[in-house]
């Protein structure tokens, strides 16, 4: 049995010829490497926002805590993809769509102080981020830092804000309140090459190879009837 399977083997590779290897190379492979290795094929993917909890008004105090953890559901594909390849649902897995250092990013979205006359004050803020009381991020309320993130986990995130208002907590007044605006998401670096090499593949033969290989057949035709 193993013999007569290499014997029907080595007949088809027999049969094989160099017509046969360039079509292959022109028809198959070439559309391929363009898709996949020369157009666009990276995009960094952003998440939905993960939930944050205790982000009602606060009075200022030494400390002001926050605290949120992560809503789970992983990394949400993004609508371009989907209008690129509308079987990217159906095909967004390895090798198709990689994924690759997935991270979740902080930042500040808008935080403010609210004084006894409802005048609202952007102070500048250096927030801390703790992670699961192991890992820290420092950033200023106009950035934003981001951090390796485990899909397979949820985290815990504690959020410290240190807020200097120019003025002194006297001039603010007693009644001063702090409204936090904080956003916290996931993100990572979508890798779709395989895809859209897979995608150009019918794309080229009937927009390129088939109306070129059609116009040679014509003109070869109409010499020959010459």
């Amino acid at each position: 049995m193993l013999e007569k399977a290499k014997k029907i083997a080595n007949e088809m590779l027999d049969q094989i010829t160099w017509p046969h290897i360039s079509r292959f190379i022109l028809l198959v492979m070439v559309p391929f490497l363009i898709g996949a290795v020369l157009l666009q094929h990276e995009q960094m993917m952003k998440g939905d926002y993960l939930k944050i909890t205790n982000e009602n008004q606060t009075k200022i105090t030494d400390s002001m805590v926050y605290t949120t953890m992560n809503g789970g559901g992983g990394l949400q594909q993004i609508s371009t993809v989907s209008s690129l390849f509308p079987l990217a649902a159906y095909l967004d897995f390895p090798p198709f769509v990689m994924h690759n250092n997935p991270q979740v990013c902080f930042a500040d979205n808008g935080s403010v102080l609210m004084v006894a006359n409802n005048t609202t004050i952007s102070p500048a803020i250096e927030w801390t981020v703790e992670i699961d009381s192991s890992h820290q991020l420092h950033f200023n309320s106009s950035a934003v830092s981001c951090h390796p993130f485990d899909l397979a986990k949820g985290n815990n995130y504690v959020w410290r804000a240190k807020i200097d208002t120019n003025v002194t907590y006297n001039e603010l007044g007693p009644d001063v309140v702090f409204i936090p605006s904080v956003v916290a998401y996931p993100e990572s670096q979508m890798n779709y090459g395989v895809l859209q090499g897979i995608a150009l593949i019918p794309v080229f033969y009937l927009l390129i190879w088939y109306p070129v290989f059609g116009i040679i057949k014509k003109i070869r035709e109409g010499m020959e009837a010459q």
